[in-house]
């Protein structure tokens, strides 16, 4: 990837957390980079490629971190799930403008269902690809757990690890978008919600 192309990805990544997908244009890139909308255009078809590849690069961090912190559990199964649960949500919540910015993309692109924006791409099959082959440490945990005895499970592996990984994705999607409503809704910081769910998850395997 040419210099010029990472500029304008890291032009377009700050715009997008700071003002949204929706509120940024392919005008606001260059006139920030100092480019016209016609020299942005010879690099990237469209703004939702530019898009594309920022998430794909958000995951592809993202992935690599909680592989660093895979690697440095320590404990039975059990509690190696319940550490790597609430680092992942610890990182969420460090990282709640990206969260806000994954959040609004999964929304804009609604699983490919709109037709102005199911266009195929390599992008876009980059990004499909992150997804869909996403790091299989909840499930190799609770798989681990099955073996040495500190988990127990009445479901299929898959069926769990979905459950718990889905609904804490959701959730943290949630509170990027109207974490300070939730506090006021119940008197109770989000992330404490949502790491209490966690201590539901580890009481429910034991």
């Amino acid at each position: 990837m040419t210099e010029k192309k990472k500029n304008i990805l890291e032009i377009a990544k700050s715009l997008f957390l700071s003002k949204g997908i929706m509120n940024t244009s392919m005008s606001d890139i260059g006139h920030v980079i100092g480019l016209n909308r016609r020299s942005i255009y010879r690099l990237f078809e469209t703004k939702e490629d530019i898009a594309y590849q920022i998430a794909t690069g958000i995951l592809e961090e993202w992935n690599a971190e909680n592989k660093r912190e895979y690697d440095l559990l320590e404990g039975n199964a059990l509690e190696k799930l319940e550490s790597f649960l609430y680092r992942m949500i610890d990182d969420m919540h460090e990282q709640i403008l990206e969260m806000r910015f994954l959040t609004e993309f999964d929304f804009y692109f609604r699983d490919a269902s709109n037709s102005l924006l199911d266009v195929e791409t390599q992008n876009r099959r980059d990004y499909e690809n992150i997804v869909m082959n996403a790091n299989t440490y909840i499930y190799n945990l609770l798989k681990q757990g099955i073996d040495d005895g500190s988990i127990n499970l009445d479901m299929s592996i898959a069926l769990m690890e979905a459950t718990i990984s889905n609904i804490l994705w959701s959730f943290g999607q949630s509170i990027s978008i109207r974490g300070n409503t939730i506090e006021k809704e119940t008197g109770i910081k989000p992330i404490t919600i949502i790491k209490n769910q966690v201590k539901l998850y580890i009481k429910a395997l034991q």
